[in-house]
């Protein structure tokens, strides 16, 4: 492209008190410096029917390799493309499906399709870091990063202190001490799955369509920021906590004993459960898991022919549908399918992303 598409990049030089001043900017040309990406591929696909064509198996396997790929790097007081990355995908996807293309429309039919994907992407190299590290998309604070070595788009930001056996460490006043730009999760799914079936006989349909994610790691923003300021339900159900000995060890490596309250009455605001940490609280608290499953879409349907000369239209189509209706999993609150600022970087990171839009509705189609 001439290009770079990338709402994300510009969010990483603010921190999350700060999200309202904003701006996307998609405005980052190619350049003569930049050299070009290469890309490395191979597939191996397969492709079985059975049964006079009615079942359908097909299966890919892939490994991929882009070497000196493009990303935004703030240097100097800006950003600019630049070849910051080299990154290696491998994964596989298969699709079972039913269809039998010849059925008799008096009987009961059936179609189903099944799609199973996996994929482990991994950052073999960072160029022009100290760190071998490289942010991708977030604020100043949490974000997403291309990390060498590691699975590609790790979230890091503030964690709990933990020593060599990794058991929280906990202060002086009885609540657990933070550290500052490690990961705190891993947003990449183990395995994504998609169902869809439709059932047909004599002018009515029956539709619907379920997808499952097992895994990904999600970054709940909003709910950190909505603690922080005490308007959750969270705060609302924990504020009056008393005598709570977080489960750690002190600073000289014993067992914590020390009682402590989440917000007491008296004293200083900002150093209550969750005001101490700053905006939005510790990062690592606001992760959560992504697994989830959704009922994405449902319809009963019922079409009806004419002939021409008996009616002003051929074809009439009734139908019942909802979208979203139906969830388990992740938290209510967050959307699956949605991405901080819109951006593709941003999976795995919700701050007051758009929600995810449940609808059920009536809908009358005429052909005329």
């Amino acid at each position: 492209p001439l290009f770079y598409e990338n709402t994300n990049h510009n969010s990483l030089s603010l921190n999350q008190a700060d999200n309202l001043s904003y701006t996307a900017n998609n405005d980052l040309f190619l350049s003569t410096q930049l050299a070009f990406e290469t890309v490395q591929e191979t597939y191996y696909q397969l492709a079985l029917d059975f049964f006079n064509n009615k079942l359908r198996f097909s299966g890919e396997y892939y490994d991929s390799r882009n070497r000196k790929g493009v990303f935004p790097v703030f240097t100097e007081g800006s950003w600019e493309l630049q070849n910051a990355a080299d990154i290696r995908n491998k994964g596989f996807e298969f699709e079972l499906s039913y269809h039998d293309r010849n059925y008799d429309k008096t009987d009961l039919h059936w179609e189903s399709q099944f799609n199973f994907s996996r994929n482990r992407p991994v950052v073999e190299r960072v160029y022009g870091t100290l760190d071998n590290r490289l942010p991708i998309a977030g604020f100043s604070g949490v974000r997403k990063q291309l990390i060498e070595g590691a699975p590609v788009g790790l979230i890091t930001g503030t964690g709990y202190q933990r020593n060599s056996s990794g058991q929280r460490i906990i202060g002086s006043e009885g609540f657990p001490l933070a550290v500052e730009n490690v990961v705190i999760g891993n947003p990449n799914p183990d395995f994504v799955l998609g169902w869809s079936n439709t059932f047909s006989l004599e002018g009515f349909s029956l539709q619907f369509v379920f997808d499952f994610q097992k895994g990904g790691d999600v970054w709940n923003g909003t709910q950190g920021a909505l603690n922080y300021f005490g308007t959750s339900l969270e705060s609302a159900l924990k504020r009056s906590t008393e005598n709570f000995v977080f489960e750690g060890v002190n600073e000289l490596g014993l067992p914590n004993t020390q009682e402590v309250s989440f917000a007491p009455s008296t004293g200083n605001v900002l150093t209550n459960r969750w005001t101490r940490y700053g905006y939005g609280g510790l990062d690592e608290e606001s992760i959560t898991d992504g697994t989830y499953l959704n009922l994405r879409s449902a319809s009963l349907s019922y079409t009806k022919h004419f002939k021409k000369q008996d009616f002003a239209f051929r074809v009439i189509t009734l139908r019942l549908f909802t979208n979203n209706i139906l969830r388990w999993g992740i938290a209510r609150e967050l959307n699956p399918y949605s991405t901080l600022y819109g951006g593709s970087s941003g999976d795995g990171l919700h701050f007051f992303n758009q929600p995810l839009l449940s609808e059920a509705g009536f809908q009358i189609n005429l052909k005329f």
